[in-house]
């Protein structure tokens, strides 16, 4: 008996390779996409992570704007601009905690004229020789200073939290006279008397604080400003530029910062298309080119609150 024994042809074999790469092309591609997607994804988790990090810094810098500074000085200002990117410098006493700038103490014994000064003293964080020292009263008036400490003595002074024992104290020697009431507020500040500055400026999509690079890559930083006019306790106008109010009527009318940053979260990608080809932020509005528009973006916009003008 004679089997037919036939094998495959080739057109057989080339039709089975052809579906086997037409699969396996599929496959791949599915993958590569999914590799794709995934990259973009951790770029656009690191790139919020980065943000978050710069978010909590910039809250903390608005917070300390005004921190021991006398209520003659500005805290805050502005550098708007409709057609560019914004600016803003923050004032204040408090924004590098390694320089000890930001302690302070309060005044237990009324000095008239004097080279020492009986101040509070605290478990921690506490005044020290050769720190530089301003008195201001509640409404954060300059009373005196600055002034240098040049000697600390550990004493006690008046029980005025009512636990019925002398509350720990420093008598400060100072190398200038000093005329100070009870209660008064003792900051310590920079050298000289000039307080800490922190500006914060976009350089070439590189958003820096002081002149070093803080976050990158960003197309675009805007400020607005939120006032109670009529001082009821809520917000009833938002400005972009505050420079033309006094401070006395800053202090008391800025309730809210809202900073936004314009964050590009991933690489040229000419697969990707920005949805929208103009983008807002407060007074600004920018026009996004063909090229641009390959560029995947986010924008964050958080308040803050000032607490320390007041």
């Amino acid at each position: 008996m004679v089997r037919n024994e036939r094998g495959i042809s080739l057109i057989e074999l080339l039709v089975a390779v052809a579906i086997t790469s037409v699969i396996l092309i599929g496959a791949l591609y599915v993958f590569l996409t999914q590799m794709r997607h995934s990259h973009t994804e951790r770029k656009i988790a690191q790139a919020r992570s980065e943000v978050q990090v710069g978010e909590n810094l910039m809250k903390r810098d608005i917070l300390l704007a005004g921190y021991g500074l006398p209520n003659n000085l500005r805290a805050i200002i502005a550098g708007n601009s409709s057609s560019s990117h914004d600016s803003v410098t923050f004032i204040g006493n408090a924004f590098d905690a390694s320089t000890g700038y930001g302690k302070w103490t309060f005044v237990m014994e009324r000095a008239q004229f004097s080279h020492t000064v009986k101040v509070r003293r605290w478990n921690q964080d506490n005044i020290s020789v050769g720190d530089n020292l301003i008195f201001l009263n509640d409404d954060k008036t300059l009373i005196d200073g600055p002034a240098q400490v040049t000697n600390l003595v550990e004493t006690v002074g008046q029980d005025l939290d009512g636990d019925g024992s002398p509350d720990p104290a420093y008598d400060v020697t100072l190398n200038s006279s000093v005329s100070v009431a009870r209660g008064s507020f003792a900051y310590v500040i920079p050298v000289g008397g000039t307080p800490a500055v922190v500006t914060y400026t976009l350089d070439s999509l590189v958003l820096k604080r002081n002149g070093v690079p803080f976050l990158e890559p960003v197309e675009d930083f805007q400020l607005a400003y939120g006032l109670d006019t009529n001082e009821d306790g809520r917000v009833d106008l938002w400005t972009n530029d505050v420079n033309s109010y006094n401070y006395g009527t800053l202090r008391k009318q800025l309730k809210l910062v809202r900073f936004n940053i314009l964050l590009r979260t991933g690489k040229y990608d000419p697969r990707y298309v920005y949805p929208h080809d103009q983008i807002t932020l407060e007074d600004r509005t920018i026009d996004v080119d063909s090229l641009g528009r390959h560029y995947r973006r986010a924008v964050l916009r958080t308040l803050a609150i000032p607490r320390n003008l007041k």
